[in-house]
């Protein structure tokens, strides 16, 4: 296992894109670029220079397409909520390449990834947006610490799990109603309930800045984004184009990557 710098990692994720970008093509699945990565095409036309992962906006509808017709490579893989075998509440899809390995400041181990955000229909009343973003929140915080005394108390353990694993479903059963009840045909807006980002009506938007997406440059290809990506920039990070203070333009995560072959 050899360690690689911050850049050549970068390129290991666009690489990563580009096979993800493929695939929407070939089956006309509509994505946008989202949070950092899509700042990072608006503002520098590409990554922003310290970021180092890359963010996917997705309709639950595109998602569930994507996920009919995706086959895992020997290297590429699919992962995260939808997944069975991906437990205890990842919040949103990853795409995984096992050719890289990330290194956490608490020495966990994982591979490079892609994450995708998704978007569900939602009524015009951001009370109950509001109100159920924080019922999962405190679903998903109570499974988090089911799972996390199941290591301390040995005898529990089976307990502990069998907990997590009902709220979970709990969960999951929440969001399968609000999908049956709410759809393109009676919803103008959609948004994210499962993200640890979600914050009120922050990630609330119009469904029409999905329509008609335009190709922003990013390095040296163009991607999908949404057309109104301005207003939705705006709106959950204030004055997006201006540079954070130099202290400030550093890698978020404290990662260490390393390339395995």
């Amino acid at each position: 296992m050899q360690e690689i710098t911050l850049d050549e990692y970068k390129k290991a994720l666009l690489h990563l894109l580009d096979y993800f970008d493929a695939f929407c093509k070939k089956h006309h699945i509509s994505y946008s670029l989202g949070g950092g990565t899509l700042i990072g095409a608006v503002r520098h036309k590409g990554f922003i220079p310290w970021d180092d992962d890359i963010d996917i906006y997705m309709y639950h509808s595109e998602y569930e397409k994507f996920a009919k017709h995706w086959k895992d490579t020997q290297n590429i893989t699919l992962a995260g909520l939808y997944d069975k075998n991906c437990r205890y509440f990842c919040c949103f899809e990853k795409i995984y390449d096992s050719n890289f390995i990330v290194e956490d400041y608490t020495h966990q181990f994982g591979n490079l990834f892609l994450d995708i955000f998704i978007y569900d229909f939602v009524p015009d009343n951001p009370k109950f947006i509001y109100k159920n973003i924080q019922k999962i929140k405190f679903f998903k915080k109570l499974t988090r610490s089911f799972v996390k005394h199941s290591h301390k108390y040995g005898l529990m353990r089976g307990i502990f799990l069998s907990c997590a694993n009902i709220l979970e479903r709990k969960t999951l059963n929440l969001l399968e109603k609000w999908r049956l009840t709410y759809s393109d045909a009676n919803c103008e807006n959609i948004a994210i309930f499962m993200s640890e980002y979600a914050k009120s009506d922050h990630f609330i938007m119009p469904k029409q800045y999905f329509s008609n997406v335009i190709y922003l440059p990013f390095e040296d290809r163009k991607y999908p984004c949404m057309n109104n990506y301005d207003e939705h920039l705006k709106k959950y990070y204030g004055d997006y184009m201006k540079l954070p203070p130099i202290n400030e333009r550093v890698t978020p995560h404290s990662f260490k990557y390393y390339k395995t072959n």
